[in-house]
């Protein structure tokens, strides 16, 4: 690529770039307030859920994140140390719990 190019990084990309980013979507919390600077960014109130857009040429090391505040409904920029991926704690059943039910248990086979 050096022969026909002499600086060739606009032209690298990641393997794993559509497999990890493409079209995945998740949600954060807004951790501090946000005043937008230009008219690409987004407001953030501390508290406001935002979900997650990635766009597939997203520069990940350009410490902003692309969402839509779900209180606002605006879609834009935001700083990304000022939010935190939002976990969803599910309760999961016990060995016990889950057993119930089992076939296996009418058989004599525990």
């Amino acid at each position: 690529m050096q022969q026909y190019h002499a600086d060739a990084s606009d032209y690298a990309t990641t393997l794993d770039n559509k497999h990890y980013v493409f079209g995945h979507h998740y949600q954060q919390v807004a951790l501090e307030a946000h005043t937008p600077r230009t008219s690409e960014e987004i407001e953030l109130k501390v508290g406001d859920r935002i979900r997650v857009k990635w766009k597939q040429r997203h520069n990940n090391h350009s410490g902003y994140t692309q969402g839509r505040n779900l209180r606002s409904s605006s879609l834009g920029w935001y700083p990304s140390y000022k939010v935190e991926r939002e976990l969803r704690i599910v309760k999961m059943p016990t060995y016990s719990e889950g057993n119930k039910g089992n076939p296996a248990d009418s058989m004599g086979h525990n």
